[in-house]
């Protein structure tokens, strides 16, 4: 939509449930509408929280991010991030692909590629250039 996110989207609330708000919106993009809730609670409880055990609970959180993240709500349970899994699968690509064109190791590890310390600052471009290639705004790109 070409929205920028300002602070923590994972900051619901008075942020307690930060981790928990962080498991409910990868299931929120991932999942389809129909017993969305059911796959909440389920990968709450796999994770650990004793809000899964609360029905109600997993609701009022799920209605919680929506309306938190209400100018994207259209997309949460909706199955959309098989696209963006697409997407984020061919900027990897396209990173490790010009890498290797220019005869240079690069190691993917999720969405993070480690490569040697002289080919830090290209690796830098090549990320940023793929990333406004496939997704028409900037990144935010953290180097360790």
């Amino acid at each position: 939509l070409g929205l920028e996110l300002h602070g923590d989207p994972y900051a619901i609330g008075d942020g307690s449930l930060r981790y928990a708000y962080k498991i409910v919106s990868l299931v929120s993009i991932n999942a389809e509408p129909r017993g969305a809730h059911m796959a909440v609670r389920d990968a709450l409880a796999d994770n650990g929280f004793e809000i899964a055990q609360d029905l109600n609970a997993v609701i009022q959180m799920i209605d919680e991010f929506k309306e938190y993240h209400a100018p994207i709500k259209e997309f949460l349970f909706s199955g959309v991030g098989v696209d963006l899994q697409n997407k984020d699968s061919n900027i990897m690509e396209e990173i490790l692909m010009e890498l290797h064109r220019r005869g240079i190791v690069g190691l993917p590890i999720h969405d993070s590629v480690i490569v040697e310390v002289q080919h830090q600052e290209l690796l830098k471009d090549l990320m940023l250039k793929a990333y406004r290639q496939f997704m028409d705004f900037e990144p935010v790109l953290k180097v360790a």
